[in-house]
């Protein structure tokens, strides 16, 4: 697995996170929050902004 990665995870209100991660110590994921989005359009915006 080639790091950094990005990862869309789900939230408890519904919504996804997209999270940049770095790098794993003691077998935990060192990452950044780049953000939540409720629907599509806001999703990919943060997908553009976690790969810059």
């Amino acid at each position: 697995m080639g790091l950094p990665r990005v990862r869309v995870v789900p939230t408890a209100s519904g919504a996804r996170a997209v999270q940049v991660i770095w790098r794993y110590v003691d077998n935990k994921p060192v990452l950044d929050h780049v953000g939540s989005a409720h629907d599509d359009a806001a999703l990919d915006l943060l997908m553009v902004q976690a790969q810059a």
